[in-house]
């Protein structure tokens, strides 16, 4: 049996401030979170796939694919994307959904989670949300709450 973990962030824009999804991704980079995979591909829903998450690969810069995701938000789809964070020569891929509503889920893959005790199955929360939290409160966005849950 495998065990789900899921980080849900709720952000809020501050004021009358625009805020898109593309603001959420940068505010990830910003953080050290890439949008590459090793071999240089983007893996991401595409249009049309609101909640099917048929998550594809393809090579692409982030302008195009910044513009995948403006149209997603046009269309008021879901946003599926993985995202690669690299550390002491080990490269962790998460799995992030944004909504409409700038709700963000954040699944840590299975083959690359970050772990506090392997014995134990815990995984190391705190690296994540030290990672990714911080980040996203600057000029255009806050977190209004986040939470943690593993089933």
């Amino acid at each position: 049996m495998s065990v789900t973990y899921n980080i849900k962030i709720n952000i809020v824009r501050r004021g009358k401030i625009d805020l898109s999804s593309t603001d959420i991704l940068e505010s990830l980079i910003d953080a050290g979170w890439s949008l590459f995979s090793e071999e240089n591909l983007i893996i991401y829903t595409d249009i049309g796939d609101d909640d099917d998450f048929n998550f594809m690969s393809k090579s692409m810069n982030k302008n195009q694919y910044y513009t995948i995701v403006k149209q997603k938000q046009k269309n008021d789809e879901v946003i599926g994307l993985a995202m690669f964070f690299s550390e002491d020569n080990y490269r962790y891929r998460i799995d992030v959904i944004i909504t409409s509503e700038f709700e963000i889920i954040i699944s840590p893959d299975d083959a690359t989670k970050k772990m506090l005790s392997y014995d134990l199955d815990l995984l190391d929360v705190n690296w994540y949300f030290y990672r990714i939290i911080p980040y996203l409160t600057n000029k255009k966005m806050l977190v209004e709450s986040f939470s943690f849950s593993q089933y």
